[in-house]
């Protein structure tokens, strides 16, 4: 089995990063991939540099309007015909070039999750019971908790289960958490993967900042 596996990058502003996110990607074990980019209306380089790539495997767009990051990832997400789907975002790139393997391996061993979670080992014990494949009952219960919401770079979706849902929803800060629960309204389960050697953050501003750009991207969401 060698499905083929859809690649979402949403991107915006990220000239600083974007190449080895890319690179991060292409550079990956598994190979049967599409990577679809879509620049956001980007303001610095980002699309430009996008561009430099020739992987037969890249789909690139520009938007001609900035979406918001909802409706870019959602107009991504409706055009992907792999089997599973990756999100990676263009401030973020792969650690490990075995990750998209590891993604199919655990799709394929959990043939009822229509998500998988990869999340740091001590976020797995404390709110996910150690990790592993959880019921949909469970995990919607957590899910309306809100206790620790897993961001969409560290979110893969079996598509079949993405495409029986409206997407991420604009109306509502819990934008992620609503999305996971609606796919797990449909009985699909969730599997959990306690191991945060796979990813990289990347951002140069410091924990205040962070905070502070999250709350306005928050509220330009309202508007």
């Amino acid at each position: 089995m060698n499905p083929l596996v859809s690649v979402c990058m949403p991107v915006y502003n990220d000239e600083k990063s974007i190449r080895r996110s890319i690179e991060s990607v292409l550079s990956q074990t598994y190979t049967n991939l599409e990577v679809i980019i879509s620049d956001n209306c980007s303001e610095d380089n980002t699309y430009l540099i996008v561009n430099e790539f020739t992987d037969s495997r890249m789909i690139i767009t520009q938007n001609k309007i900035n979406l918001g990051w909802q409706g870019n990832s959602n107009q991504i997400l409706r055009r992907c015909s792999g089997k599973f789907v990756a999100t990676l975002h263009g401030d973020d790139y792969y650690l490990r070039n075995d990750y998209i393997e590891h993604v199919v391996q655990t799709f394929e061993e959990y043939q009822e999750a229509g998500i998988l979670h990869y999340v740091p080992v001590d976020v797995a014990d404390k709110y996910f019971f150690g990790g592993g494949e959880m019921v949909a009952s469970d995990y919607i219960q957590h899910m309306s908790s809100i206790m620790y919401t897993p961001a969409p770079t560290v979110t893969c979706f079996r598509n079949q289960a993405l495409k029986e849902t409206n997407y991420y929803d604009h109306s509502y800060w819990t934008t992620e958490a609503r999305l996971f629960i609606e796919i797990a309204l449909k009985g699909y389960s969730t599997c959990i993967v306690g191991d945060d050697s796979y990813f990289y953050r990347y951002s140069g501003l410091d924990k205040d900042s962070q905070l502070v750009e999250r709350r306005i991207h928050k509220l330009n969401d309202l508007y």
